[in-house]
């Protein structure tokens, strides 16, 4: 009789120590699903961003070739202007792709903990 109360009370402490450690696991798996697809999406993002640069750096420079090859004043200085416009888009785009990468890395370094 003591020996059967012995294995029953044995067999509870695992079996209670096994389902907490699985609702662990469960919770540690779910964040890091969660983690990861976050990661993801910053990438992503980031990607989308810096293509968006590449937009404005190539038509940048359409703009200042236009410019160059005007023969008023009006429309180079227009097409200056738009020069201009680009380039600041060009870096404010990059500074937000740079952004998106280092919350994806933040994310990124997340999972898997």
């Amino acid at each position: 009789m003591r020996l059967l109360l012995s294995a029953l009370l044995a067999g509870a402490v695992v079996l209670t120590a096994g389902a907490a450690r699985a609702e662990d696991t469960t919770d540690r798996m779910k964040e890091g699903a969660k983690d990861a697809g976050k990661a993801a999406a910053h990438g992503a993002t980031a990607v989308g961003k810096g293509t968006s640069k590449v937009y404005h750096e190539a038509a940048k420079g359409v703009h200042k070739t236009i410019a160059k090859n005007a023969t008023n004043s009006k429309t180079e200085t227009k097409h200056m202007q738009k020069a201009a416009t680009h380039d600041q888009q060009a870096a404010r785009k990059t500074a937000q792709s740079k952004e998106e990468m280092e919350k994806a890395k933040k994310d990124a370094t997340k999972v898997g903990k």
